[in-house]
């Protein structure tokens, strides 16, 4: 074998070299005859046996961790691999059959017990992957497979309990409400808060005055629910943002072409799911401008009122 040897070292007594990584990795599953050949002196020829190592992945899928986002757990390890090794997903099926979802590192602490299992000193075996959304939302309920990548080169195993676990489905629908008109320094706003549940960015809202999107509603304006929000709103979210809050400016101009007529609020998909209405969309209405009238008044002097000429022609 070319390039199987490296740190050859001779004494009056003994030689020694270090095998390649490769020749290493490759040999060692099925144990490797090594010999020393001096062609001038075939009594000085000789060879050696060096046994197989096992170094086969061992590891176990645990099952899902509950959460805002949710966690695959398990564990996996190379035997006589101190160092942690990564791991790949696939969905609906092994490789080959399945889809390649996400990877990950098994490098999370694992327990004692698991050296053993690794024939390994190693402390960290276990992992812990957190299933992204868009996997979540386009294989919900299908079944997980997860290999053990080989750090040596050699098959990468399919962890035991493969199969056995799904992912998750997933709420990631729209919520939210709109929670009145306010007034700030002579300006009024609508108000309200919206999300996707389990989402912890912000979504963008639509608005619409005098009936629903394609029920005879006027589209007036986008914005986005990025505002600072309270917790009692992330745990109807269920997620740990902290923005879901909106509040659009209601100009005058507005008020006066659409006042009295009901709002319809959309919450917009960040995952291209179906945009829902807000709570509360048609109760609320725009505000109509104050009433205005002219008085005309003629004033004496001292400015005293002389006469009120309202009602006269």
């Amino acid at each position: 074998m070319s390039n199987a040897y490296n740190g050859i070292g001779v004494t009056p007594t003994l030689i020694t070299l270090g095998l390649n990584t490769g020749t290493h990795y490759t040999y060692d599953t099925v144990g490797l005859d090594a010999w020393v050949v001096n062609a001038l002196f075939p009594n000085w020829s000789g060879g050696y046996y060096l046994p197989s190592k096992d170094r086969s992945i061992v590891g176990h899928v645990d099952g899902i961790a509950p959460g805002v986002t949710q966690h695959l757990e398990g564990w996996a390890c190379a035997k006589t691999y101190a160092s942690s090794i990564d791991v790949q997903v696939y969905i609906g099926g092994p490789a080959g059959s399945g889809a390649l979802a996400f990877s990950g590192t098994a490098n999370q602490t694992s327990e004692a017990g698991m050296n053993g299992s690794c024939n390994a000193a190693g402390t960290h075996y276990r992992f812990s992957l957190a299933i992204p959304y868009t996997v979540a939302q386009q294989y919900s309920g299908q079944a997980i497979y997860v290999y053990g990548i080989s750090p040596a080169g050699l098959a990468n195993t399919l962890i035991p309990g493969s199969g056995s676990v799904t992912v998750p489905a997933v709420d990631h629908s729209i919520t939210g409400l709109i929670t009145g008109v306010a007034v700030q320094n002579g300006q009024y706003y609508l108000q309200g808060w919206a999300c996707a549940r389990g989402y912890t960015g912000s979504i963008d809202v639509h608005l619409y005055v005098g009936g629903p999107a394609g029920g005879g509603g006027t589209f007036l304006t986008s914005t986005t629910a990025n505002q600072s929000s309270e917790p009692g709103i992330a745990a109807a979210c269920q997620s740990t943002g902290t923005a879901y809050r909106f509040a659009t400016v209601l100009s005058l101009a507005l008020r006066q072409q659409y006042g009295g007529q009901p709002f319809f609020v959309y919450g917009i998909s960040p995952f291209g799911l179906e945009n829902l209405l807000l709570g509360n969309s048609g109760l609320v209405n725009m505000p109509s401008p104050a009433a205005t009238s002219l008085k005309e008044y003629i004033y004496l002097n001292d400015r005293a009122l002389a006469v009120d000429t309202t009602n006269l022609p």
